[in-house]
């Protein structure tokens, strides 16, 4: 659950998919078209490089915000590198307060050691889309979850199994892999 409003926000899972449904299932619908559009990106993780770098190629004006600095991005410093090559814009160490309809209220924030500290000003940006990335941690999935993770099983179930973010991996292809072990069982 999200602490503050989102509304007219999609999550990446409902933007992926659409996306998915039109490319991979041909499901009749058309691709969204982002043309001198302006989207926005929330989260810096591997899954909003993989939106922002698909709201591009659809034709988007786009900008991450995130709450982490450059050097604390999850994603991996190679796909930072080609969104702004891409023309990516990026918002750093700015905390979302509120999202109203393409009015996203940041709050900027400060590293401080391994603290961030939000500062006494607000932001306001507005876009055309907004899409909130946000990743998965095991802490925040854990209910999920019926067992204890072991690799890819979920002890104590035969047909439970578990991979990618909810595994603490680092990357899709860990999360690809973790696929591959649990189908071999």
């Amino acid at each position: 659950q999200v602490p503050f409003p989102t509304e007219g926000a999609v999550t990446a899972r409902e933007f992926l998919t659409e996306l998915n449904g039109v490319l991979k299932f041909h499901n009749g619908k058309q691709l969204p078209d982002f043309t001198g559009k302006k989207v926005c990106v929330l989260g810096s993780g591997g899954t909003a490089c993989d939106c922002a770098s698909a709201a591009i190629r659809l034709g988007g004006n786009v900008t991450m915000a995130c709450f982490e600095d450059f050097q604390s991005f999850p994603a991996p410093l190679d796909e930072i590198q080609k969104l702004l090559v891409e023309g990516c814009e990026f918002m750093t160490l700015v905390q979302v307060t509120s999202i109203h309809n393409g009015e996203v209220k940041f709050v900027p924030v400060e590293h401080k050691g391994d603290q961030y500290v939000k500062l006494n000003e607000e932001l306001t940006r507005h876009f055309d889309y907004v899409i909130m990335a946000f990743g998965c941690t095991l802490k925040d999935s854990r209910k999920n979850i019926p067992g204890e993770v072991k690799v890819y099983c979920v002890e104590g179930y035969d047909n439970v199994f578990a991979g990618g973010d909810i595994t603490n991996v680092a990357s899709v292809v860990e999360a690809v892999n973790d696929g591959k072990n649990a189908a071999r069982l």
